[in-house]
């Protein structure tokens, strides 16, 4: 990767600046470069270079085909499970993967293959994190009511909560 991130405009940005409706952007401009996930959404991203170009030229070139999924800081915590200042302190002085380009500023855009490492390093011990800043369980770690140490068969309790979670050793 080259030291300067790649910047990225999203489909309003993009539309105002080829002269389109919002609708359009996709079919003009083809398959977006990268995908932002914004909480449930995938929203197109196009690299600045190509959309450039095409409001000069109108000239379609091909995109990615298998366009990579990028997250804002707000969303990198959510789905790392820790809070902002937690990722910040890991993430440190790194430069961002990506930038998206907006009306009046950036924002710094993280990979999804990145996050992975975060959070299987969190789920390893490599990388420390205070329980207060964890929102939700780390990976592969299993939450369950504490037994009570006379418990009859806790052997039997244990198959029967791992009947009733099935998916609990899935990693995420």
């Amino acid at each position: 990767m080259s030291g300067e991130p790649q910047a990225f405009y999203g489909s309003n940005l993009a539309a105002s600046i080829c002269g389109l409706n919002n609708t359009l952007v996709t079919k003009k401009l083809g398959p977006p470069d990268a995908l932002l996930r914004r909480g449930t959404m995938d929203c197109g991203l196009w690299l600045t270079d190509r959309v450039l170009a095409f409001a000069e030229h109108r000239k379609w070139t091909p995109g990615a085909e298998k366009p990579v999924t990028y997250y804002t800081h707000l969303e990198a915590c959510r789905f790392v499970g820790i809070g902002p200042n937690s990722l910040r302190r890991i993430i440190g002085n790194t430069k961002p993967q990506a930038v998206q380009v907006g009306a009046s500023q950036t924002f710094n855009l993280w990979g999804e293959p990145f996050l992975h490492l975060i959070r299987k390093a969190i789920a390893e011990g490599r990388i420390w994190i205070k329980s207060s800043s964890l929102t939700r369980p780390k990976l592969g770690v299993n939450v369950c009511q504490p037994r009570h140490p006379q418990a009859e068969d806790q052997k039997a309790e244990t198959l029967a909560w791992k009947k009733a979670n099935p998916f609990a050793g899935v990693i995420w």
